[in-house]
């Protein structure tokens, strides 16, 4: 009898705390609302949607921000004479400053380099768009001795409102080089 008075006692036990565990919660009244008003500066403004749209009249401001979307094409040349001294002749050819307001993209470089001696090497060429590996092509002219080295790369590379893009090529010989460098300006 002890054994079903305790299982009795066992199952109300366990009856009524599951009931209170699984029970809903207690109703909850809706009550008038609580207006909020939302505070902005001019510099943080809150964005509203009119549906149909709005009419404006009069002189309404508008600020165009993104510009980036139409790029200034841009594309310069120069060229550069560097003489044998101490067995290297060094070449600096500088390009017009980027003007102010504007970012430089430098996307292409070509180049062409005469050394007067023939089987003279282009040591080092280096500049905007980083380091590079001109080819050389052959003799130019006939009855003349000069090595022809030529370079035709795409890059990618930024230059700063103020700076000057600029390629300098050192080499073993006497060299007459001209260059080309495009790409485009963006506002900044």
């Amino acid at each position: 009898m002890k054994n079903i008075l305790l299982s009795i006692a066992i199952t109300t036990l366990v009856s009524a705390t599951f009931s209170n565990v699984q029970a809903a919660p207690p109703d909850v009244k809706s009550g008038p609302s609580t207006p909020v008003q939302v505070i902005n500066t001019t510099a943080s403004p809150v964005p509203v949607t009119v549906p149909g749209g709005i009419s404006i009249s009069g002189t309404v401001p508008v600020t165009i921000t993104n510009q980036g979307a139409s790029p200034t094409p841009y594309q310069a040349s120069s060229g550069c004479f560097g003489a044998l001294v101490l067995g290297e002749a060094q070449c600096d050819m500088a390009f017009p400053a980027v003007p102010a307001g504007k970012r430089l993209i430098v996307e292409h470089v070509t180049m062409e380099a005469n050394l007067v001696t023939a089987g003279a090497k282009i040591v080092r060429m280096a500049g905007t768009g980083g380091y590079f590996s001109p080819v050389f092509v052959g003799r130019c002219c006939l009855g003349s001795a000069a090595d022809v080295w030529a370079l035709n790369i795409a890059v990618l590379d930024f230059v700063e409102p103020g700076s000057q893009p600029a390629i300098q090529t050192i080499a073993t010989s006497q060299l007459n080089m001209n260059g080309t460098i495009t790409g485009y300006l963006v506002n900044l």
